[in-house]
């Protein structure tokens, strides 16, 4: 990850006539350093409207990376809405979804399986969802499909067998 640095000493300077504050370049660096470690120029920017809008003194490196994880949970609860429809039997709705809301929304069992989803479980469901849209984002792996066994001679025989026994012997 890296912020641009023409965007970081424009977002900088902004931020800083907004709480009247002239840092040293050694703590501009730092705050450089770390916020790059840690987010990209479009994370960057969109934490930087959050804190000027939201925060009553000048912010700390972990209230921009809090930012950009409120920013991103607002993404999840637009995609969340959609997938709301999609339960209530819009389908086609999906198209209308960004690549991780999909990807969510397949881990969940696909449209056609999130249609017959019980009242009472929307809550549930709402908690996988969000996980696995957050997972999705992140590039963490996770509810994949584990590869199918393979059949062997001998496991076709085992299973052969046991079919030929009668109701209740194993």
């Amino acid at each position: 990850m890296m912020i641009d640095q023409g965007v970081f000493k424009q977002e900088w300077l902004v931020l800083c006539e907004r709480w009247n504050k002239q840092p040293s370049v050694q703590l501009t660096a730092r705050y450089y350093q770390t916020l790059t470690d840690n987010m990209d120029t479009a994370s960057f920017q969109a934490a930087c409207r959050v804190v000027f809008a939201e925060n009553e003194f000048f912010p700390t490196p972990s209230q921009f990376m809090q930012a950009t994880r409120s920013s991103e949970d607002v993404h999840a609860l637009d995609q969340w809405e959609l997938c709301l429809r999609i339960m209530e039997g819009e389908p086609q709705i999906m198209d209308r979804m960004n690549a991780e809301g999909q990807r969510a929304v397949a881990l969940l069992g696909g449209p056609a399986r999130l249609g017959n989803t019980p009242i009472d479980s929307v809550p549930f469901v709402r908690r996988d969802f969000l996980a696995f849209y957050h997972d999705v984002s992140e590039g963490v792996v996770r509810g994949q499909l584990l590869p199918e066994a393979e059949i062997t001679p001998e496991s076709r025989r085992i299973v052969g067998e046991l079919m030929s026994l009668p109701k209740g012997a194993v």
